[in-house]
């Protein structure tokens, strides 16, 4: 598991969409932009994200969410 702070807020640098089959409920990477903060970081397409935090620090899961929620 990857951890990635940005505690200026900036824009992380790729697309995420949400999984189209019906029994996978998953949120993943499907663009990085080149030399954006994701792909410096290490993150790449395919990648599935697990949980997001807001600005206090709170951990969201978001498997068995939508896009919408993050």
């Amino acid at each position: 598991i990857l951890t990635i702070e940005l505690t200026d807020h900036v824009p992380l640098g790729c697309t995420v969409e949400e999984s189209v089959h019906e029994d996978d409920d998953f949120i993943f990477i499907s663009k990085v932009t080149s030399e954006g903060n994701a792909e410096t970081s290490g993150l790449k397409v395919g990648d599935v994200i697990v949980g997001v935090t807001g600005l206090f620090g709170d951990m969201t899961c978001t498997i068995d969410s939508n896009v919408e929620t993050m």
